[in-house]
């Protein structure tokens, strides 16, 4: 089982998540993003031995929510590899040995209605003004091109 924890982290003041396969946030409230963006992050981080503090608030600000982590913050991310918890600004890390045929490199997706479509028509836009686009962005806006070849190379 793969569960998130989230105590007083941004606009979320205490959440329980059981992390599925596939995992959709629908709601008024806020903190869907937040918590959607750690379970990236938390995934990401569990392929490492170790992270510092520094290192895990750069990856925070890398996904765009760069939020206070303060004394009575508690993100904690279990799953049957890994125990990651953050708090009073320690990250620990305790991992099973998992073998490298399991690793992934997971990356957040936005759902924003028209998003792709958006981007699209506006990425010559946003280039040639010199506006910086968030890492997942790009991460995926990568990922995405290696898929789309791939699928246009084996439709010849």
């Amino acid at each position: 089982m793969e569960t998130l924890y989230i105590k007083n982290f941004g606009p979320i003041n205490d959440a329980r998540i059981e992390v599925k396969d596939i995992n959709i946030f629908i709601g008024a409230i806020s903190g869907k993003s937040t918590a959607a963006k750690l379970i990236a992050i938390f995934k990401a981080i569990s392929l490492r031995s170790k992270i510092t503090f520094t290192e895990f608030k750069k990856l925070l600000k890398e996904y765009n929510i760069d939020f206070a982590v303060n004394v009575d913050t508690i993100l904690h991310y279990i799953n049957e590899n890994v125990d990651i918890k953050v708090d009073n600004k320690t990250v620990l890390i305790i991992s099973a040995e998992i073998s490298n045929q399991y690793k992934i490199n997971p990356i957040y997706i936005s759902a924003e209605r028209l998003f792709f479509s958006t981007v699209s028509q506006s990425i010559f836009s946003l280039i040639n003004n010199d506006i910086s686009l968030p890492k997942w962005l790009i991460d995926f806006g990568a990922k995405f091109e290696q898929a789309r070849n791939a699928v246009k190379k084996n439709s010849h």
